[in-house]
């Protein structure tokens, strides 16, 4: 495990100089999302964070896509009323992006329908398909409640329990949540992960986007590769304790 180099990036091209989601090529090439300006943007409850999104090559710009939904968020304050800070809505929609040898991706999960760029920022068409409805259901808000509330410290569950009975409703949920970019180009693009769900649920499209297949990973894993017609993915064991693994794509 030798050290080769460090990778900038401008922070001052993203509002707030924090950087929230990325994704990077072997060119040299990045695209990043920013978190927003807490400051500014912070509301008590639920809100809509912005953030320009950018494409970068080391420290240059070499195309701002202007201020994108960062992610819906939910606001809290302190007993003394000031700011205590915020996350994002548990079921919310947040802007994702990926980036191949010759194309970016950016989708914040509104429709199932993702925005194509080439590496000099200038839009082709996008990727569109069709999936389940995406109609905000509060039986999955209280699953997930029952789920956290389970799994955390005793003298934590009275709280949690107002904080997932007071959640603001949602016009919708997202579409998708992940976008990854293979080797050779396909692109795989996660639907939401609700609670419940048995395994994660990716759909598949070529490097010219028509649809090829669609993938449901085991239970309890987690996609993060695909290279050399291969996943690689984590698997939780029995103990809560991920296990890396390798496995061919047979179609």
């Amino acid at each position: 495990m030798t050290f080769v180099s460090t990778q900038l990036i401008s922070l001052d091209a993203i509002g707030g100089g924090v950087g929230y989601n990325r994704d990077c090529n072997t060119n040299g090439f990045q695209v990043v999302t920013g978190w927003g300006d807490f400051q500014a943007q912070f509301k008590v409850g639920l809100f809509e964070a912005t953030a320009p999104v950018v494409l970068l090559r080391g420290e240059e710009v070499v195309r701002n896509f202007g201020e994108r939904l960062s992610s819906q968020r939910l606001g809290s304050v302190r007993p003394d009323g000031s700011a205590a800070g915020s996350g994002p809505h548990p079921f919310g929609r947040a802007t994702v992006v990926a980036i191949g040898s010759d194309k970016l991706y950016i989708g914040d999960g509104r429709g199932y329908e993702i925005e194509v760029y080439d590496l000099f920022g200038n839009p082709l068409p996008s990727i569109r398909w069709s999936g389940p409805s995406l109609r905000y259901d509060r039986n999955l808000v209280d699953q997930l409640a029952n789920q956290a509330v389970t799994q955390a410290p005793e003298r934590s569950r009275p709280a949690l329990r107002r904080w997932y009975a007071e959640m603001p409703k949602l016009e919708q949920l997202p579409a998708y949540d992940r976008i990854l970019v293979s080797d050779t180009n396909e692109v795989w693009v996660r639907q939401f992960v609700k609670p419940g769900t048995v395994g994660e649920e990716w759909a598949v499209f070529s490097a010219d986007h028509e649809l090829v297949g669609r993938l449901r990973m085991p239970p309890r894993s987690k996609l993060w590769e695909v290279r050399g017609g291969r996943v690689v993915y984590s698997v939780l064991d029995s103990l809560d304790v991920p296990i890396v693994r390798v496995s061919r794509i047979e179609r």
